[in-house]
This record gives structure tokens, C-alpha cells and sequence, in this order.
């Protein structure tokens, strides 16, 4: 056993260098996804702002709406604007009346 615990001892460190890489790597890999996250974050809510209004200077749609008068529904339209079938100008009789 003490002939060979050099190689033992050598291949261990050897182990735990890769590991440390290993796990250096994933948390470098961990941090830049986590950078692009933010930039990407940053990008669409640049792009909202621009769109609809940054939060705190009354641009946005929900202000816009509550100071636009309100809308007005169109009068119903006279009978001479209403379509035919609206009016009964069918010219074919209903299904129950065609023996009569």
C-alpha cells in the first residue's frame, strides 16, 4: 500500500482540480446567463416605455383613456338606412308558410 500512495495521492489532487474547473465553469456559465437575462429584461422594457409610456410621466394608455371624453353611441338608424331583412322585405315565404 505505501509504494503506490504517491499515485494515489497524485490522482486525487488530479480529481479535485478538474472538479474545482468544473465547478469554476458552471458559475461562470450560471453568471453570463444570468447577465444576458438582465439584458434582455432591460431591452423589452426599454421598448415598453417607448411603446406605451414610462410609469410615472401620465403617458400611459390607462391615463390617455381617463382623459378622453367619453364616447358617444351612435343614434339608431331611421328605417330608411336599416337593411331589408331587418324591415321583413324577404321576398321568400318562412318554412311553414309555403302550403298556405
Amino acid at each position: 500500500c505505501e509504494e503506490h500512495a504517491d499515485d494515489v495521492r497524485t490522482a486525487w489532487e488530479i480529481d479535485a482540480v478538474a472538479k474545482a474547473e468544473k465547478a469554476e465553469a458552471e458559475r461562470v456559465a450560471r453568471i453570463d446567463g444570468l447577465w444576458l437575462k438582465l439584458a434582455r429584461g432591460l431591452m423589452i422594457r426599454a421598448n415598453l416605455e417607448v411603446t406605451f409610456g414610462s410609469p410615472g410621466d401620465g403617458k400611459t394608455k390607462k391615463a390617455a383613456a381617463r382623459k378622453r371624453a367619453p364616447r358617444k353611441s351612435a343614434p339608431p338608424p331611421t328605417p330608411s338606412e336599416a337593411p331589408a331583412s331587418a324591415q321583413g322585405g324577404n321576398d321568400r315565404p318562412a318554412s311553414g308558410e309555403e302550403g298556405e
